[in-house]
């Protein structure tokens, strides 16, 4: 995935002391417009879920992969091209999905007709055989 989970704290903390609101509330705002379809959010939470996430000292995300494949899935099917070049990785290691290949090009050449530099590059390993993906 694009986002560290340190950016991903860092932008909740941020945008929580601009609106005077905790980052808990922020990340709420975040699971209910996921929810409702906001391609955005479903690939922010999808990081989140990645890596797990700490909002305060006692309340914690565990890291999930299942669903944070799930999460960018709905982002990518949307056509969030970040979320496309997650899916490729996903894929490509089997990160909370098993591994293929195939589904791997396929989010790739999404990504990379959209212009996603970083797909476009891995798209001419898969191609030429190279990728880390074997």
């Amino acid at each position: 995935m694009d986002l560290p989970n340190v950016d991903i704290y860092n932008a909740f903390l941020q945008k929580a002391e601009n609106d005077n609101v905790s980052g808990e509330e922020i990340l709420s705002f975040c699971i209910l417009s996921a929810v409702h379809g906001n391609a955005d959010n479903q690939f922010r939470l999808a990081n989140v879920f990645q890596e797990g996430f700490v909002i305060e000292q006692d309340n914690i995300i565990e890291p999930n992969k299942e669903m944070a494949a799930w999460l960018c899935t709905q982002a990518a099917e949307q056509g969030d091209v970040n979320a496309q070049a997650g899916l490729a990785i996903t894929y490509g290691h089997g990160i909370g999905v098993e591994k293929d290949k195939e589904k791997a090009a396929h989010w790739c050449k999404k990504a990379a007709e959209q212009g996603h530099e970083g797909a476009q590059k891995l798209l001419n390993l898969m191609e030429l055989g190279i990728s880390d993906f074997d």
